[in-house]
Formats: structure tokens, sequence, C-alpha cells
């Protein structure tokens, strides 16, 4: 940017060039610079401020927070006038304190403590209960947000799903936090790398996705019709020895049981769906067929497919349970 605003065409040194007169604007975030975000430092910050400002150039601090309300900005102030040094210094940015451009709404904005009593495993299960609730019914009309239009008015409308972010330090605990909104049927989006893998639902879906990626993996098959269809062993076994190819891509003989007739059915439409269609909306269809078969399995069968007793698999990591995860990360 130096070498191009700079008067003097002839200096090959950035850090001796003055830019002409208005024709430099940078932006620049010193506390983001310590991170080195994008590959910023915040030596290169000083060392392109300092030349601006020996050049002629005004050094304008934006402190409007257009984010957060005035009693957070006051809270966020507090804490950092304490942490952050008066004057910048090498490594760190000087405290700049925000301003909030919006005024209160309610008595709900601001920084609040939760205290919770409790070690371990209890502290996250009463915290996630006691911010699902209150998100609950802050969306049932409790509370209401204030808005900005663009007109310099903030009208206030009813809050949603999408108005409420959970930050949580260690990833371990999403799952807690996650499963006390589905109990109040509050839709969330679980975020970040790494975000899914201790899910159950997925754990529980997984087999049938390897299955379907690798239709000749016999024990993969068999994996999927155990956990995610929920056939027994014994009806397994029988299967195999009636002359049964564990493989959804040929027909099953016509003694199989009428449960492994309808899953290989399932899966050969899965199959097809995952060869027509993008991986996400293929995963779609696949939780949403999940749901309605999930469904069929309380009670008897209804509706399309064989007609079949709710006799469950009692082997370890047995079907029920997996089952109703694949349902609620299907409505999830």
């Amino acid at each position: 940017m130096l070498y191009l605003t700079g008067s003097d065409v002839e200096e090959t040194d950035w850090r001796r060039l003055v830019p002409r007169a208005g024709s430099l604007f940078v932006v620049g975030d010193p506390k983001q610079s310590i991170y080195r975000f994008r590959r910023a430092d915040i030596e290169t910050y000083d060392r392109v401020r300092r030349r601006i400002e020996e050049s002629g150039g005004r050094l304008a601090k934006l402190t409007t927070n257009f984010r957060s309300t005035g009693r957070i900005c006051r809270w966020v102030n507090a804490v950092f006038e304490t942490v952050l040094p008066a004057e910048a210094t090498r490594m760190q940015a000087a405290h700049a304190p925000l301003h909030a451009a919006y005024p209160e709404s309610d008595e709900t904005s601001g920084a609040f403590r939760l205290t919770i009593g409790g070690k371990g495993g209890s502290v996250e299960s009463e915290d996630a209960e006691r911010i699902a609730e209150w998100i609950s019914r802050a969306i049932a009309g409790c509370h209401r947000i204030a808005v900005p239009d663009g007109n310099g008015n903030v009208p206030t409308r009813p809050l949603e799903p999408g108005d409420f972010l959970v930050p949580l330090r260690p990833r371990r605990n999403l799952d807690v936090y996650a499963r006390a909104l589905e109990a109040r049927r509050v839709p969330y989006e679980i975020t970040g790398g790494g975000a899914f893998c201790d899910s159950e639902e997925l754990a529980a879906l997984l087999p049938l996705l390897e299955t379907l990626a690798d239709p000749d993996d016999q024990v993969l098959l068999t994996a999927a019709l155990r956990h995610v269809f929920g056939i027994d062993d014994d009806a397994l076994y029988r299967f195999k020895r009636d002359g049964g190819r564990f493989s959804f891509l040929v027909d099953p003989p016509e003694s199989a049981d009428a449960r492994i007739t309808f899953a290989l059915a399932r899966l050969r439409t899965f199959h097809d769906s995952v060869r027509r269609l993008p991986p996400a909306a293929a995963i779609a269809v696949i939780c949403r067929d999940l749901a309605w078969i999930v469904t069929r399995r309380r009670g008897r069968w209804a509706g399309p497919g064989p007609e079949i007793s709710s006799r469950r698999s009692r082997s370890p990591g047995g079907s029920p349970r997996r089952e109703s995860r694949s349902r609620a990360w299907s409505k999830s």
C-alpha cells in the first residue's frame, strides 16, 4: 500500500515512504494482531501506524459498539481497564473503552452471574438446565429484543432461537447443553471444529453411512442392520443360514425375515439417494426416512411396509436407544 501511495517512486524501503496526502486509508486492529489473525502482528501494525502519523496522517479510534448494550459495554470496560495498559506497549494495545451505539432494551440486558453449586458433571448439568429453561421461556414470549431498523428507530420484536449464542470453553460439554435445549424443543445448531465428535446421534448413524459408502463390506452392513434397524442376532443368523447374502444390492431369499427384507430395501433407496444427491441433501433425506421408520417401530408397524412385532433386540448396545438418537438427530 505504501509503495502505491508513496510520494517517492524511487524509494525501495516501505518504512521510509511518505504517502501522498489523502491517498491512504488503513483499518487495523491491534488487539487482534496479538493473535496473529491472518498473519497479522502487532509490531507491523505499530510500524504502519507510526509511519502514517509521522507523515501527517490522523489516527481515529473506533470504539462504538453496535452489538452490545450499554450495560455489557460498561461491564467489559470495568474488567479490561484493570487488565490492559493505559498506554500501548510493544506487546499489547492500550485499553480503549467501548461505547454502546443503542440504548438499553430492558432489565434483561447486561452481564449476569449464574452461581452453580455442586461439583463435577452436576455443575454442567445444572448450568445447562438453567440456561435452556431461560431461553425456552424467553422464546415463549416472556421477553423481547430491541433491533435497530436502520432509520434511527429501535423497535422490539419477540425473541427467536437464532438470537441466542451459548459459547462453551470445553467442547466436551456440548452434548449436555444440546440435550437440555432438545428436551425443551428448542432448535439448535452446534458449530466449531470437532463439534460432532461426541454426538450420540451421529454415532448411531455412522454404521448406515459407512455401509452406503462401501456396499461390499458385510461387517458394516451387519452393524447397520443391528444398530439402525434393530434386527437381533438370531434373525441375522437365520438369514445367513437360509442362504441370504449380506448385501443390499442383491435380492434376499423369499424366506428372509420381513424386517431384513424391509431394511435392505430401504438401504437400496438410501444408496440411490447418495448417488444422486449432494452429501448434505442425501443425509437429510435419510434422516427424514429414519424418523418415519422409528415412529412405526413403536408398538407395531403401520402404513407402508411389513407388519412386524415390536420385539426389541437385547444385544449389547441394542437398537431402541440408538433408534431414538437417530430420530432426535434427524429432527434437530
